[in-house]
């Protein structure tokens, strides 16, 4: 019986989604909300201490690949400038994160 009625209920609800196909669903940000100012400045925060680290990051590559590369270790030096390439492509994504995202939420 109660399998019954569970099936009546996901027919009438599939019914009733399909007679509904015009609706439209849209979504505006509310920077008026309660906390929403206190969201904006900690992901600032957080992506002020990201572009930190990757500074901290490039930094450390680059002494590797310096020191590395005067005491001939070729090993170590490839990976101190591959750690320069990574910490600089870091800082690059996180300052474009903003506009990557304005990008995707313009086009829907």
């Amino acid at each position: 019986m109660l399998h019954e009625n569970l099936l009546l209920l996901a027919a009438s609800t599939t019914t009733t989604a399909s007679k509904g196909a015009d609706f439209s669903f849209s979504m505006s940000p509310n920077l008026s909300a309660p906390g929403a100012a206190g969201l904006q400045q900690l992901i600032n925060t957080i992506l002020f201490y990201a572009l930190i680290a990757c500074g901290i990051g490039a930094l450390g590559g680059v002494a590797a690949w310096a020191g590395a590369k005067a005491a001939h270790m070729d090993h170590v030096s490839s990976k101190g400038k591959e750690g320069l390439f990574v910490a600089v492509g870091c800082a690059f994504l996180v300052g474009a994160l903003a506009s990557i995202l304005n990008f995707a939420y313009s086009i829907g």
